[in-house]
C-alpha cells in the first residue's frame, strides 16, 4: 500500500513533512506541515486527510494561524489550529457595559450552543445534560472568550468540549477513560463496543505501560453563589491522603442541587489511579482521541481481546521515513 495525503492547497510533490496532534486535554488539535512552495495565507481554512491509497480518512479541519520560512533550506512551515480556534479568538464584550449579554433558566447544552454560535460555530453536537443554569437569577456573560466560557461549563459538569476531525464541535459526557453503563449519568456513552481497531504487538514500534496517581483527586469542593457550596469525597479511599480539587463559579452555580451534582460528577471523574499505555504504531488515521480501542498485547501481559483503552492523545507524523502514530491510551 502506498502512502496517501491530501492537504488543502498543497500540490503533489510539495510536502516534506506533516504532523497532526490531537489530545483530550488540549484546547484544539494542531497541524504543522513543511512544504517546498508556499500557497497558503493566514486565515485559510484547510482539511487534511492521511493514510494509504486503500485506507485513508480526514484527520483535521481548521485554520492557518502562522507561517514560518526556513533558511537556508528555503522551505515553509505552516501551522494551523482546528475549527474550535474561532471560539478561542472570539471575545464576548458588550458595546454597552450597562447592557451585557444575559441568560436565565437555560440548559447547559443550549447555553454552550448559543455561546459557540456567537463565534460562528454552528455545527455543534451537544448531548442533553439535565443541568439548568440561572434558575434563581439571570447571569451575565461578558469580557470572556467564547471558548473559556464554554470550557468553564464543561469543567463544572465534568464533560468534554472538543472539535472532531471534520470540524463538528462536540459537548458530551466523555470521560478520559473507558466508560460503562454500571454508573449511568446524563449523556453517558457506553464504551462496551470498540471502534473496530485492535492494537497489538504486530503493529507496535515501541511501547510502555504503567500506573500513577498524578491525576487523582479524591475530594472535590464546589463554591457557588452566596451560601451555596458542596463537597464530595471518597470516605473509603485506600490512598494515604486526600488530594483536593476546587471548582468555583459563583455566576453559574446558583442552586444547591446543581452544586451537589457538580461535586459528585467531578469526584467520579477524578477519583482514580491512571493506568496508561504509551506506544508508537504503524500509522492509522482512525486513531484519534475520544475513541476507544481494543488492546491485545502479550508483551504487556494483556491477551484478552476485550481489554478496552481510551485514546487520550494521538500524534500522526508523515515524512520521508513513513507514517507513524504515537498514542497515549488510558483504561
Amino acid at each position: 500500500m502506498a502512502l496517501y495525503y491530501s492537504i488543502t492547497g498543497v500540490q503533489a510533490g510539495d510536502l516534506i513533512a506533516l504532523t497532526v496532534t490531537h489530545s483530550h486535554a488540549s484546547t484544539t488539535a494542531i497541524a504543522s506541515f513543511e512544504v517546498k512552495t508556499l500557497r497558503h495565507s493566514i486565515g485559510d481554512h484547510i482539511d487534511i486527510s492521511l493514510g494509504y491509497t486503500t485506507n485513508n480518512s480526514q484527520v483535521f479541519s481548521g485554520y492557518v494561524k502562522s507561517i514560518e520560512r526556513s533558511v537556508p533550506d528555503n522551505t515553509w512551515i505552516v501551522n494551523a489550529n482546528d475549527d474550535l480556534i474561532k471560539a478561542i479568538d472570539f471575545f464576548i464584550v458588550s458595546s454597552n457595559p450597562a447592557d451585557p449579554l444575559t441568560y436565565q433558566n437555560i440548559s447547559a447544552e443550549d447555553l454552550v450552543e448559543s455561546i459557540l454560535g456567537l463565534a460562528g460555530l454552528n455545527s455543534v453536537d451537544a448531548d442533553a445534560t439535565s443541568f439548568t443554569f440561572g434558575v434563581s437569577n439571570a447571569f451575565e456573560v461578558n469580557q470572556v472568550s467564547s471558548f473559556d466560557f464554554c470550557r468553564s461549563i464543561s469543567e463544572l459538569l465534568a464533560w468534554t468540549l472538543w472539535c472532531d476531525e471534520n470540524g463538528t464541535i462536540h459537548f458530551k459526557n466523555r470521560k478520559p477513560f473507558v466508560m460503562s453503563d454500571s454508573e449511568p449519568q446524563p449523556g453517558w456513552s457506553n464504551d462496551s463496543d470498540s471502534t473496530g481497531y485492535t492494537w497489538s504487538d504486530i503493529t507496535t514500534l515501541t511501547v510502555s505501560h504503567g500506573t500513577n496517581e498524578a491525576d487523582l483527586r479524591n475530594r472535590v469542593v464546589v463554591y457557588g453563589g452566596t451560601g451555596i457550596y458542596a463537597e464530595a469525597y471518597d470516605s473509603g479511599s485506600p490512598y494515604y491522603h486526600y488530594k483536593t480539587a476546587v471548582l468555583a463559579d459563583v455566576g453559574l452555580v446558583d442552586s444547591q442541587s446543581v452544586a451537589d451534582d457538580i461535586a459528585a460528577y467531578n469526584l467520579h471523574l477524578l477519583n482514580r489511579i491512571s493506568e496508561s499505555i504509551s506506544a508508537s504504531v504503524v500509522g492509522d488515521p482512525s486513531l484519534l482521541p475520544h475513541r476507544v480501542v481494543t488492546v491485545d498485547s502479550t508483551a504487556l501481559g494483556i491477551t484478552s481481546p476485550s481489554e478496552l483503552y481510551y485514546i487520550v492523545s494521538a500524534t500522526h507524523t508523515l515524512n520521508s521515513s513513513g507514517y507513524v502514530t504515537n498514542l497515549e491510551l488510558r483504561k
